[in-house]
């Protein structure tokens, strides 16, 4: 999950892909560059959040804390841009989300993939769904639901 050496660059290759302005997409793994280094920065800005949040919070108590940033005002000015980067996260976030459809969205609620078609997720020799009902990938079957080992 954390970037790599590589990750700026191919962070660049994924940019034009996403933006359609180029179709193929750059190899990737489970999360692509542009993901790691956004993913990583916004844990990194949670650091940021509360160690300014705390020099702005208790400025007497953690005066070493608030001259180690800038000063109090510093310290105000550093918490904003961080909640204004929260903000550009979500917007982007969110509108990638929307333009990736609706069953990806509830992937990511739910935990699991609703897959239209007759082999998604299902395990060698296995009947296949209807084709009018979709295949739920990552779910656990009804029958091994409830068994214990």
């Amino acid at each position: 999950m954390l970037p790599n050496r590589r990750s700026l660059r191919e962070a660049i290759q994924v940019a034009p892909h996403d933006l359609k302005i180029v179709k193929t997409l750059p190899p990737q793994g489970k999360f692509n560059a542009a993901q790691r280094i956004a993913y990583t920065g916004v844990v990194l800005m949670g650091a940021g959040s509360v160690i300014t949040g705390i020099a702005i919070y208790k400025p007497v108590q953690f005066a070493w804390l608030a001259w180690l940033l800038g000063g109090y005002e510093a310290a105000r000015f550093e918490h904003f841009l961080l909640v204004v980067g929260y903000v550009l996260f979500f917007v982007i976030h969110i509108s990638q989300v929307i333009r990736a459809g609706w069953n990806n969205f509830r992937a990511m609620v739910t935990g699991f993939e609703v897959v239209d078609g007759d082999v998604a997720g299902l395990h060698a020799g296995a009947m296949p769904a209807p084709a009018t009902s979709p295949a739920i990938v990552g779910a656990v079957p009804a029958a091994t639901a409830g068994a214990t080992k």
